[in-house]
């Protein structure tokens, strides 16, 4: 039999209801000090010393604020709502935004890596000419020969994309979204002061019943 020790360790939880306290268990064996089991790694998800496990209903919480009100108003709504007293700090709320926006552009970039070098490209875009991929042949209509039909029907007021086959066509739009800037304090000396906004370009790309959207840093 493996194992003789079993000791209990506080499982702290952040959620949409409070903070919440579990408990892990580890088996171990007395003489080696060895690990056979443990529950706060082996049953719940692994956290890093002194983090809390964040639930998804709070996490969807903290990513609703964090697009409307700064830091530290998100923190104190998030502490208020659930009658926490101390409850997330606005540094440990900010970082947690932060490292789930990190992992969520991780998973963009790799999933357009895999897209890119599955479809013959490499890396940077370049097609590699590869006999898997062979390009759709284009198809439109020039917006002439549709002014023309319409002046033989006696149309005077037409929208080109009206005549469109959506099977066929790709909308793309591309938008400049800018953002006041968020600091935590206020910089005492105006020459440091950071940039009052932040500028994003967002593209939109849309096919049939799929859409896609591209998020691009500015200035």
């Amino acid at each position: 039999m493996f194992g003789d020790c079993v000791t209990r360790v506080a499982y702290e939880i952040e959620s949409e209801i409070g903070q919440v306290v579990a408990y892990a268990h580890k088996i171990i064996d007395s003489r080696d000090k060895c690990t056979y089991y443990d529950s706060g790694t082996e049953f719940f998800e692994e956290t890093a010393s002194r983090e809390r496990f964040k639930s998804n209903r709070f996490m969807e919480l903290a990513f609703d604020l964090s697009t409307d009100v700064s830091v530290r108003r998100a923190a104190h709504f998030l502490n208020r709502m659930r009658l926490e007293e101390k409850g997330i700090s606005p540094t440990t709320y900010r970082n947690t935004i932060e490292r789930a926006g990190e992992a969520i552009q991780e998973c963009m970039e790799k999933k357009c890596e895999e897209t890119l070098l599955s479809n013959g490209f490499d890396l940077s875009g370049t097609l590699l000419g590869s006999e898997r991929f062979t390009p759709n042949a284009e198809r439109y209509m020039e917006q002439a020969v549709i002014g023309s039909a319409a002046i033989d029907l006696n149309i005077w007021e037409y929208n080109a994309a009206d005549y469109e086959l959506p099977s066929e066509t790709v909308n793309v739009s591309i938008d400049d979204v800018g953002v006041k800037r968020q600091t935590e304090t206020r910089p005492k000396d105006e020459k440091k002061q950071q940039p009052k906004r932040v500028d994003n370009t967002v593209v939109h790309v849309q096919s049939g019943k799929k859409s896609y959207i591209l998020d691009f840093l500015g200035n």
